[in-house]
Order: C-alpha cells, then structure tokens, then sequence
C-alpha cells in the first residue's frame, strides 16, 4: 500500500458511505470486504465532483489494470456491488482490488492482500471517468468560465487516448 493522498468525489464518498451503512443495517455486513472501504473512505480527502482531476479512479471509471507479477493487462470499471461481474470488466468496489483502486491514478501501483499472498497490479490509464466526461455538457451560459477547465480536461482526454493505444477520431 502506498502512502499517497487519495482523493474522492463528495458524490462517490456519499454513495459508499450509505452502501455501508445499509449493508450494516440490512445485514448484509461483512467486515472482511468493508473494513478496507470504510478506512479508505475515513483517510480520504473529499473534492467537489468537478474538482477531481481526470486521471484518478471514481466510481464507474474504465481503466486499463495490468498484473505485475504475469505481466497481462485487461480493461475493468469499477462499479457498485450490485452491477459486478468480473467476466465482463465490472470490478466491485468491495472486491479487495476494486477498494484498492479507488482514488488511484494513471501509473500507481497498487499492492493487494489475496489469499495466496499479495498482488501487485499497475493502473495503466484511465480512459473513462464520469466526472470527466460531464466537463462536455457544459452549459452556453457557462463556458466562458468554465472554457479553461474544458479544454485542460479535452487535452487530457486526447493524451489519455493516446497513452492508452486509442486513436484520435
């Protein structure tokens, strides 16, 4: 485990903190799967969704995951835990790795506990982030303030697409 900031968005804390207590009130607690979360969620720093730089994981981000130790490398989304199905790249957020990744960015290297010893799997980019792609639905009365976010956000869209093997349209 690294010991960089990790930063959520206010909507994403507030999503999981609820998942949580639900879970614990409904009795579908499990503290082996939410212990993780709860602390990742207690040490986080909390951003306004807007905020969020474009290259950090949030809920429902697509990223490229490659595993250091077999060198092979798959695209996942994280996701709520109702939506997972691992054959499909739908990675749960109360999967051990999928709490891991959260708050992670392009390049980090994540280390998780598995029953046969530790993982070590590299974030190789992120090409989705809902937080990101909501800079596109700007409003007209909008953008004169918000044209330098847009366009810093459309270059590092444009250059994520590039680190991560997709062509420019």
């Amino acid at each position: 485990m690294n010991d960089q900031t990790i930063y959520l968005t206010d909507e994403d804390h507030l999503r999981l903190t609820t998942l949580l207590s639900r879970m614990k009130k409904e009795g579908g607690w499990s503290p082996a799967y939410a212990c993780g979360l709860r602390r990742k969620l207690e040490c986080a720093v909390v951003v306004p969704s807007e905020d969020i730089p474009y290259h950090v994981i949030t809920m429902h981000s697509q990223f490229r995951l490659q595993d250091l130790d077999t060198g092979a490398a798959k695209e996942y989304t994280l996701v709520y835990p109702h939506e997972a199905d691992f054959h499909e790249g739908k990675l749960s957020i109360l999967a051990p790795v999928g709490t891991a990744l959260l708050g992670s960015q392009d390049l980090d290297v994540v280390e998780v506990a598995v029953p046969a010893g530790n993982k070590r799997f590299r974030v190789g980019a992120v090409f989705y982030q809902p937080e990101a792609a909501e800079a596109y639905r700007v409003k007209a009365d909008s953008l004169i303030r918000g044209s330098r976010r847009a366009e810093r956000q459309s270059r590092g869209y444009s250059e994520r697409r590039i680190r991560s093997g997709l062509s420019e349209a």
